[in-house]
């Protein structure tokens, strides 16, 4: 507990200590958060981890397209996944779908022609919607028979996924700690209501 002293000769080093003490914690309070500042630009970021939302329109230079028997065997492969999911009442098992179309996609996306080939694989299934810049609404209505409105909202699930989700984590788990299906799909419209 601070003691005022009577006199001029008391309160005056009082002041004066109370004013040098104040000083010297501001000096190293500041020469903290200045070391704080420093590290965390001069730290690299990690490989694992994903910083804020991805612009996901651009794609990389274009390499060569699958031929049309390469897109139908993948297609195939992902409509073979929709029609064992059919076959279970397992609540789960749509996740593995979503998984299919996920890695599809993604497949296209790192071998730079995703558009493309949606847009191929779109002319191939013989559909005449046009489905304006999104693969993964193309690659579900190439592979399974769901209505326009589930359509979108995995889409949107989907597209919240590749943005949000961790390079090792699985789409399923993402997906479930999320909140689930329609809880992606509406962080995703959020997004996007919130970017525009």
């Amino acid at each position: 507990m601070w003691r005022l002293a009577s006199g001029a000769n008391g309160i005056k080093p009082l002041i004066i200590f109370s004013y040098f003490f104040r000083e010297k914690i501001d000096n190293q309070m500041d020469e903290q958060n200045d070391f704080k500042n420093w590290t965390r630009q001069s730290r690299p970021r990690p490989l694992s981890a994903r910083h804020g939302p991805r612009d996901t329109r651009k794609e990389p230079a274009k390499t060569d397209l699958s031929s049309d028997t390469e897109l139908l065997e993948e297609l195939e492969s992902v409509t073979e996944v929709w029609e064992a999911v059919q076959g279970t009442r397992d609540r789960n098992a749509i996740y593995q779908y979503l998984k299919a179309v996920y890695r599809l996609v993604r497949s296209w996306e790192k071998q730079g022609f995703s558009m493309a080939a949606a847009q191929r694989a779109l002319q191939l299934v013989g559909s005449d919607r046009d489905l304006k810049n999104e693969p993964f609404s193309i690659v579900i209505l190439a592979t399974s028979e769901v209505d326009f409105r589930m359509r979108s909202k995995w889409s949107r699930a989907l597209r919240y996924a590749r943005e949000a989700k961790l390079r090792k984590q699985s789409l399923g788990a993402f997906i479930r700690r999320a909140g689930g299906i329609n809880a992606c799909a509406s962080q995703f419209a959020r997004r996007r209501a919130w970017q525009s």
